[in-house]
């Protein structure tokens, strides 16, 4: 999903640019149409190529990435794939299954700020970051959980350290 980023000039002819750079990450600041429009024709071509995302350019890479009929299992990964909200509800009925990995939000959001600081953020303007744009991301998030298939609970501290 990440390669559906609008990318920053698109962000830079939004109505608020500012806002939508500092936004970048939720849904709307994602090509949605474009990203179920992917999944659709992956679900009935069974082909196709598809942006990723490179974090050191900052935008997304065109066709980077290549399903192919003999792919057996396609994985769709993205944050709001369960979005009861138009267009992103589509995708619901163009999957076989959904699931929804749980993780605690104050867990998240910790790791999210260790990830911002260790890129060179500043500890407070990486804290701002999560207050107003990581936080009410990952809540809404976690509100999409009761339309999953299967909810994997997050596993105990504990156990990630000897996976």
């Amino acid at each position: 999903m990440d390669g559906f980023h609008l990318t920053r000039k698109q962000l830079d002819n939004l109505p608020n640019p500012k806002e939508a750079h500092q936004r970048r990450g939720a849904d709307w600041t994602f090509d949605a149409d474009q990203f179920v429009a992917a999944v659709r024709e992956i679900r009935t071509k069974g082909f196709g190529c598809y942006p990723s995302f490179d974090h050191a350019v900052g935008d997304p890479v065109k066709d980077d990435i290549e399903v192919c009929r003999e792919h057996m299992v396609v994985l769709i990964e993205g944050n709001y794939v369960l979005l009861d909200e138009a267009p992103w509800r589509d995708i619901r009925s163009l999957v076989d299954e959904c699931w929804f990995v749980e993780c605690n939000v104050e867990v998240a959001m910790q790791r999210v700020l260790k990830r911002q600081t260790a890129n060179g953020i500043s500890f407070e303007e990486a804290s701002m970051r999560v207050a107003t744009n990581d936080l009410p991301n990952a809540l809404k998030i976690a509100a999409t959980s009761g339309r999953a298939d299967l909810v994997l609970p997050a596993l105990p501290l504990w156990r990630r350290e000897i996976c």
